[in-house]
C-alpha cells in the first residue's frame, strides 16, 4: 500500500511519521522550558531546583536527543535548532550551578547579557534563514529572539522592570512554541 508523502516543517519529504515528530516535540520542549524560565524572570518564583532540573534534563537532554534524531533523518534546520537550544539550556544551567558548587565565579552582568544577546542574534539568524517555513515557526523564532534580546537588555541594565517585561514576553513566546509544535503534530 502506498503511503502519502509526509513533510517536516522545513518542507522536505519525510519517510515516516517519526520524522515529523522529532521537530514538533523539540518545539514543544523548547516552548515549555522557555515558559518555566520566563516565569522566574516575570517574578513568579526564584530560579531554583525545579527550573534547573527541567532545564537540564527536559530542555538540554531532550532537545539534544531530538536534534540527533532530526540530524539522522537529514532535517538540518530541525537538527540545528534543537541541538543548539539543548546546548543553550545545558550551558545556562552550568552558568548558574557551577559557581554555587565552587567551580568558578558567577558571571558578571556584562558577561551574562552578552551571552543572552549572542543567543538572541543566533535566533535572529535562524529566523532569517527560515523564510520558507511555517508562520507558526517564524512567529516563535521571532518571539524567542525578542525574548533573549530583552532579557540581555534587562540583565545589562540590571532592571527588574525590563526583566519582568522579558519574562512576560517569554511566557507568550513559550506558548507560541508549544502551539507551533502542536500544529506540526497535527499535520
Amino acid at each position: 500500500m502506498l503511503q502519502p508523502a509526509i513533510r517536516d516543517f522545513t518542507g522536505a519529504q519525510a519517510t515516516d511519521q517519526a520524522a515529523t515528530d522529532a521537530p514538533a516535540s523539540s518545539l514543544i520542549v523548547l516552548g515549555l522550558t522557555t515558559i518555566l524560565f520566563s516565569l522566574h524572570h516575570a517574578g513568579f518564583f526564584p530560579f531554583g531546583g525545579a527550573a534547573l532540573g527541567t532545564g537540564l534534563f527536559y530542555g538540554a537532554l531532550g532537545l539534544i536527543a531530538a536534534g540527533l534524531v532530526a540530524w539522522r533523518r537529514h532535517q538540518t534546520f530541525s537538527a540545528v535548532l534543537a541541538t543548539a537550544f539543548g546546548l543553550f539550556w545545558l550551558s545556562l544551567v552550568a552558568l548558574v550551578v557551577l559557581p554555587e558548587t565552587g567551580f568558578g565565579r558567577p558571571p558578571q552582568s556584562s558577561a551574562l547579557s552578552s551571552y543572552l544577546a549572542l543567543w538572541g542574534l543566533f535566533t535572529s539568524i535562524l529566523f532569517s534563514g527560515a523564510s520558507r517555513l511555517s508562520r507558526e515557526l517564524l512567529t516563535f523564532l521571532a518571539m524567542l529572539a525578542l525574548f533573549l534580546l530583552l532579557l540581555a537588555a534587562g540583565v545589562a541594565a540590571e532592571s527588574p522592570l525590563l526583566n519582568a517585561l522579558a519574562g512576560g514576553e517569554g511566557i507568550a513566546c513559550g506558548l507560541a512554541g508549544i502551539y507551533a509544535g502542536i500544529v506540526r503534530l497535527r499535520n
